[in-house]
């Protein structure tokens, strides 16, 4: 495994559990393009089809889709497993519970680091299980991040990070057009 040093480029693994169209994949979509375009090197691991495989192969990204329910599990573990040892993977990075769980014993196999994006509270104890060694956890607000606290997991692995959206990469519509594909009267006041 390559040092970690602030400013290199890194060799990172998305793991996300859904390839559906809901924020977790469109931040997965997001984060993996924008890191390509800094330098990194990123390839994804997704469930199956869907709008996250799509997206991501339109993007240029590396993805393969391994079903990660029953046996699949396994077959995922083991793909996982061969890809950091062939790809010098430096980080996985996984977002949902399912794939916390897949990262949680891949890291614990390859002695890889985990940073796993929490992008919903719930009751889960992998948070807990992940909050180890290097391992980090992205709680996506701060509500989310006292959820962890609250369950045990150390302050010392929880960064807060919110999403944001890139307003740059989208082409400026005037409001009028806006209002009228949606249907909103045009007299009617808008906030924001």
């Amino acid at each position: 495994m390559s040092a970690l040093g602030e400013g290199q480029p890194h060799r990172i693994l998305q793991v996300c559990s859904s390839a559906a169209t809901s924020g977790a994949e469109r931040h997965v979509h997001s984060l993996s393009t924008l890191l390509q375009e800094r330098g990194h090197y990123v390839q994804a691991v997704v469930p199956g089809p869907g709008w996250l495989t799509d997206s991501l192969a339109k993007s240029g990204v590396p993805v393969h889709a391994s079903y990660m329910k029953g046996a699949g599990w396994y077959r995922t573990m083991g793909f996982l497993l061969r890809t950091i040892r062939r790809e010098k993977i430096d980080i996985v990075h996984t977002h949902l519970t399912r794939a916390a769980y897949i990262g949680h014993y891949v890291g614990l196999l390859t002695k890889t680091p985990i940073v796993t994006s929490v992008h919903i509270a719930n009751n889960d104890v992998i948070y807990k299980r992940l909050a180890r060694g290097s391992n980090r956890l992205v709680a996506v607000s701060e509500f989310v991040a006292g959820m962890l606290h609250g369950r045990g997991v150390p302050d010392r692995h929880i960064a807060t990070v919110h999403h944001g959206t890139d307003f740059v990469r989208f082409p400026h519509t005037p409001r009028e057009e806006v209002m009228d594909e949606l249907g909103i009267p045009r007299e009617r006041q808008l906030i924001g």
